[in-house]
């Protein structure tokens, strides 16, 4: 195999046992090669009632192949990519709010910078399952929609 400095996996709707194989191969014959992933996300949403399997699931299917676990996630959650933003953006976590549909990737990046947090049901996770998470994964806040935001704008 040539040599590769990096594989990065994220959502791949074209993805196939080929690129896998390969992908894996990259990694297992050269502990060097970075394991790049984007994000966890185990699933996402296909219209109103059904899912896809998302990015995570592939990071998954790529760790059990190769042996290893990613060498970084250059996404949400990553803390250093939250900090990033507020810095490059002057934005003060205090007055900040992480908007989304997950707890372990979009509540996780608000609160790991000090972000008040809002969850939406309209996405991938149940209340239930939000309910279900560890006090310092919880949301701050929790909204039927992201359209609620436009009402609590305009206050």
């Amino acid at each position: 195999l040539e040599e590769v400095a990096a594989v990065v996996v994220g959502a791949d709707y074209l993805v196939n046992y080929y690129k896998l194989a390969r992908a894996a191969n990259y990694l297992r014959q050269n502990p060097k090669c970075l394991f790049v992933a984007t994000n966890p996300d185990p699933r996402a949403p296909l219209g109103k009632s059904a899912m896809i399997p998302a990015a995570g699931t592939l990071v998954q299917a790529l760790a059990t192949a190769c042996g290893r676990q990613p060498t970084m996630m250059c996404g949400k959650p990553s803390k250093d990519l939250a900090s990033y933003l507020l810095e490059s953006e002057g934005l003060d976590p205090s007055t900040t709010c992480m908007v989304g549909d997950r707890t372990d990737t979009d509540i996780e990046f608000g609160r790991s910078v000090g972000m008040q947090t809002l969850w939406v049901e309209s996405g991938s996770m149940t209340l239930d399952e939000v309910e279900a998470v560890g006090e310092g994964s919880q949301p701050h806040f929790v909204a039927p929609s992201i359209a609620t935001l436009t009402s609590l704008l305009k206050q």
